[in-house]
């Protein structure tokens, strides 16, 4: 269900909430942040998935993935603003960096 006060809330934050900056490896299309990450192999790959399945979860906030072999692909938007962009995504995007050690 589309939500105009978190689409609004959303937009305006944009330019004051630190965690809305954008992150230059995150790219924002199509209303979604979107990253790609490569690991030595894919024990290393899932290993992070499993790292940020546990964020995720503390966080409440669930990422659209795929990984195959090394590749982990990572899509994140709120659902609840109606698809966009928001301090969630930026939020758990600054904690997947954390956890990813490149390869």
């Amino acid at each position: 269900m589309f939500c105009k006060a978190a689409f609004f809330l959303a937009i305006s934050e944009y330019k004051t909430n630190p965690y809305l900056k954008p992150n230059p490896m995150w790219k924002e299309e199509d209303n979604k942040l979107k990253r790609s990450f490569e690991f030595k192999n894919f024990v290393e790959a899932f290993a992070f998935m499993t790292k940020v399945a546990l964020i995720a979860e503390k966080m409440n906030h669930h990422p659209w993935w795929a990984n195959v072999y090394n590749k982990v692909e990572i899509e994140l938007n709120t659902h609840d603003a109606g698809n966009v962009v928001t301090e969630k995504d930026h939020k758990l995007a600054k904690a997947i960096d954390k956890v990813y050690t490149p390869a």
